[in-house]
Formats: structure tokens, sequence, C-alpha cells
């Protein structure tokens, strides 16, 4: 019986050498994950802008980019036009005489640059650019398109602000009793 059972033994062996080995049968070892360097900079900064950003919002004075007290004012050179003083007794030039002496003059130290203005006094506007302008002597002439739209001297834009002059350097608008000029390109 035992010849029988070293037998089975044996022949049991034989075979477990000839079948490849399972899965169970080999020891595996788990490879340690190293965190790259570069991925816990990233994750640092970003908690660090995270807590700058909270501190900000829950305590705005605490943290101050902006100086609100030095403003920027730039003054423009404004063109004096004389009218020539010649008699004409022509009506059309006649009525252009007078609307050029209706005409208020503005006070060049007054006028802000558009962008100085609406950071100035918070006038929150959109933002503005010239597509056409056409000076011309004449104030009947003069237009410019703003926004793709078409403005003459005393309209009011689809944003608020009234168009008070159109010069040789742009346009002077008016709005919540502020001149300020948006500039040609």
């Amino acid at each position: 019986m035992s010849f029988i059972l070293d037998a089975l033994k044996k022949s049991e062996r034989e075979r477990q050498k000839r079948i490849a080995p399972k899965m169970s049968n080999i020891l595996l070892e788990q490879p340690k994950f190293n965190h790259p360097k570069w991925l816990i900079v990233i994750i640092s900064m970003l908690i660090i802008i995270i807590s700058l950003l909270t501190l900000s919002i829950l305590s705005p004075n605490l943290i101050n980019i902006f100086n609100n007290d030095d403003y920027i004012a730039i003054e423009l050179p404004q063109e004096k036009k004389i009218a020539p003083k010649v008699q004409i007794k022509d009506p059309e030039t006649q009525k252009i005489k007078e609307i050029s002496n209706e005409v208020s003059v503005i006070n060049p130290s007054e006028i802000f640059n558009i962008d100085i203005a609406n950071l100035k006094y918070n006038l929150s506007l959109p933002d503005l650019h010239i597509d056409i302008h056409v000076y011309s002597e004449v104030p009947n002439e003069r237009f410019v398109f703003i926004n793709m739209r078409k403005y003459k001297e005393g309209e009011v834009l689809i944003y608020g602000p009234y168009i008070q002059t159109i010069t040789v350097e742009g346009v002077i608008l008016h709005y919540k009793n502020i001149n300020f000029l948006l500039a040609k390109n």
C-alpha cells in the first residue's frame, strides 16, 4: 500500500512540474508609489492661492491691490479754431456761424480719457470704440460710428452717454456730469 501511495505522490509531483505556475503560487510584491516633486509643488501653490482668495473675500481691507489715492489725469491738447471774419451773405453759412457760436467751450482740464474716467468715476460703461470718424469744419457734416452705429453731435448713445462734440481727436462724450474723450484709433 505504501508503494502505491508513493507512486501516486511521485506522479502528482511530475504532473505539477508540467503545469505552469498559478498566480496564487507567485508571491507578489507591490511597488511603492512615489509622488513626483512637481505635483507636490503645484498642490501647495494651489492651496496658497485658494487661501489668499478666501482671505481677500472675507476681509477685503486687509489685502489692497489697488491704491485708490493716486489718479492719473491726462490732459489732451485742444485745438482752438478761429473763424475768419469774412462777410458772406449766404443764409446757409449764416446758420452755420450761429450754430458754431452757440457751442459751449469745454475746459480741457475737465476732459479725461474714457478708460480713466470709467475707472475713476466707476461709470461701468461697456467697451466703446470708434469704427468710423468723420470730422468736418461744418458741424452738420460731422458723424461717427461707435460700436457699428452711426451718431451725430447731440445724439445719445444706446449705452447712455451723450455726444457733446466730435473733434479732430475723437468724440467728447458727456455722462453723469462727466466729460470724457473717446479717442479715435
